[in-house]
């Protein structure tokens, strides 16, 4: 009986084929971090330096981890009020206002997952970190935008771990 076995190292995939008695796992080192001898089975691999949030069912540790960026959102919303009384009523507007609005007021803020800062961006730049920031805009329900009639307004969306987009606005 043949068994084919792949083994998935970030997007390369290797094919290992197993006859009869002899495994494809026994063509792995001893002791290699691949290889469960419990149970004769292979793990998958993950970059060490991946900044993306783990493609998996919601865990306890997701929902943890999504209640932290939810309530790192709400308070950047907070900040953007702050700077908006700092500045005449006036939000962000030009990258080099966003740039001072992220030195002087997100300092020691981070990405719970990576402790890399929250980029604040009118595009998605790096998908996990960078919260869109849409000026003119409001959140219907907790992660869609729509145009507000009130200029004033504004909406932040950001990626959870669990796979579903977050949303926290000013209205």
């Amino acid at each position: 009986m043949k068994k084919l076995i792949i083994i998935s190292v970030s997007i390369v995939a290797i094919p290992l084929i197993a006859f009869g008695t002899i495994k494809a796992l026994d063509l792995l080192a001893p002791h290699s971090p691949l290889v469960d001898d419990s149970s004769n089975t292979v793990a998958e691999m993950k970059p060490a330096d991946s900044t993306s949030p783990p493609k998996t069912q919601p865990t306890v540790q997701n929902a943890a981890t999504d209640t932290i960026i939810q309530s790192d959102m709400k308070r950047i919303t907070t900040l953007l009020e702050s700077y908006s009384s700092d500045n005449n009523g006036k939000y962000p507007a030009t990258e080099a206002e966003i740039a001072t609005f992220q030195n002087k007021y997100m300092e020691g803020l981070a990405y719970p997952v990576t402790h890399k800062p929250y980029t604040l961006s009118s595009v998605v730049s790096d998908g996990f970190t960078s919260v869109i920031y849409r000026r003119g805009y409001i959140c219907v329900g907790d992660r869609d935008v729509q145009l507000s009639t009130n200029s004033r307004q504004f909406a932040l969306q950001i990626p959870l771990t669990s796979g579903k987009d977050y949303c926290a606005d000013n209205s």
